[in-house]
């Protein structure tokens, strides 16, 4: 059950920052 915990932390860790993320490459692309 741990792993299936930890997973799942990691999953929504890195959903909260991808939004984050493409807006820094667009703010790249655009300048």
């Amino acid at each position: 059950m741990r792993l299936y915990w930890s997973v799942d932390v990691c999953v929504s860790i890195v959903l909260e920052l991808f939004p984050s993320l493409m807006q820094r490459r667009t703010a790249l692309l655009s300048i």
